[in-house]
């Protein structure tokens, strides 16, 4: 089991993490022409939420992943198979594209989880207001901020997004740039991943398709009110996906 905690440890420390750009130059890569733009699909056993130290009303979606069940481009036998299998399910056939890709499974670019959400639920242990008591689904108050390709797949890899601060709410504009390299809030890029912004409750199913910013990168949660009573609140969020599969969380926030 490999754990990204680390991977987003930076981010609880407000630095912004770059997105890596594969070097055509490293002996380790080789250019391959990929049929998929997703070219490797982590297998997703749990998520791990952790703090954002820039903001007390934020909270990082960690991910732990089974590299013995993740599949991709160049897996062989039934892993192929289910990395084809999830290439037909996006609709992701006809990238044919050349990239600088790794011959490991574990350096592959361009990476999502192999599960897509279907609901995601938030609860505090204590009454966070009148209209929230302790137990309550808080999805009308908390904000879920990532970013998708999957309207650029279905474009048929045609319409890319260029990044406008009208679209999205201030918490993405501002927390959003943690975690992705500031180049894709620059609206002259013509960027892959389109911005998902929008209360827990106001979700629909295709906006929690291939979640991510091609590294496999959940998302944040955002709380646009605070409780009204300043304590430490145990926030629990539980994530069920498509295939049925619950993962659930708890961290300590204080507000």
């Amino acid at each position: 089991m490999i754990s990204l905690k680390t991977k987003f440890a930076l981010l609880s420390c407000g630095v912004t993490i770059a997105l890596g750009v594969l070097s055509g130059c490293d002996p380790m890569y080789k250019m391959v022409k990929c049929p998929s733009y997703v070219v490797f699909y982590e297998n997703l056993s749990s998520i791990d939420l952790g703090p954002v130290y820039t903001s007390s009303r934020c909270v990082v979606i960690n991910t732990a992943i089974d590299m013995s069940k993740s599949c991709g481009l160049h897996s062989t036998g039934e892993a192929k198979e289910r990395y084809d299998q999830l290439c037909i399910k996006h609709n992701d056939l006809s990238y044919n594209q050349y990239r600088s890709i790794g011959g490991t499974l574990d350096n592959e670019s361009v990476t999502y989880s192999d599960c897509d959400f279907s609901k995601i639920t938030v609860i505090a242990d204590k009454d966070f207001d009148d209209m929230h008591p302790a137990g309550t689904n808080l999805s009308d108050i908390v904000r879920f901020m990532s970013w998708s390709p999957y309207k650029y797949i279905l474009s048929g890899y045609s319409e890319y997004y260029h990044y406008d601060k009208s679209d999205v709410s201030e918490a993405f504009d501002t927390l959003m740039r943690i975690c992705i390299n500031k180049k894709y809030f620059d609206n002259a890029t013509d960027a892959t991943c389109y911005p998902v912004d929008k209360l827990i409750k106001d979700l629909t199913s295709e906006d929690l398709i291939l979640l991510g910013h091609d590294e496999g990168f959940v998302g944040l949660l955002y709380f646009d009110k605070t409780p009204d009573t300043k304590n430490d609140y145990n926030i629990t969020v539980t994530i069920k996906t498509d295939g049925d599969k619950v993962l659930s969380d708890t961290i300590k926030l204080t507000f």
